[in-house]
């Protein structure tokens, strides 16, 4: 099954796993694996759009700490 969604939108990994527990009932690994990388170095970059420093970090890092939020169930 493949579910494609913007990871920087918190209701898009949301709905991705709802589905996947809908068809398999359950979930017994999550491989975080979305990654970008941003050709301008931070310090450097004065964009706002999808290569902005800030949105390389939603995906790398912010992104990863949600979708491992979903993931893992309340009683760990």
């Amino acid at each position: 099954m493949f579910i494609r969604c913007d990871v920087t939108n918190t209701r898009e990994p949301s709905a991705a796993f709802e589905k996947h527990l809908a068809k398999y009932g359950g979930l017994d690994i999550c491989i975080d694996s979305a990654r970008i990388g941003n050709p301008v170095p931070f310090y450097n970059d004065q964009s706002d759009g999808s290569c902005s420093w800030r949105y390389t970090i939603n995906v790398n890092l912010l992104a990863i700490i949600e979708c491992t939020r979903i993931a893992c169930p309340d009683n760990m």
